[in-house]
């Protein structure tokens, strides 16, 4: 059973809905991620295969951010 309620659930972010661990994320696509950053992220992207789907939309947004000018 899930401690919050519709409402609450509906206010919550993505991240939040589907724990998305942004901070290793962010990391990772700066360049400044640790050995032990890089192992969780990788563990958390075997969990699922939308986690996987999650991680790479956030490398495809972080490399067409990259072209903005």
């Amino acid at each position: 059973m899930c401690d919050i309620n519709e409402s609450e659930y509906n206010k919550m972010n993505e991240s939040e809905k589907y724990n998305v661990p942004i901070d290793l994320i962010s990391r990772l696509l700066s360049g400044e991620a640790s050995s032990s950053d890089i192992a969780s992220l990788e563990s958390w992207e075997k969990e699922s295969e939308e986690n996987r789907k999650v991680l790479e939309q956030y490398k495809t947004l972080w490399e067409k951010s990259g072209k903005v000018s």
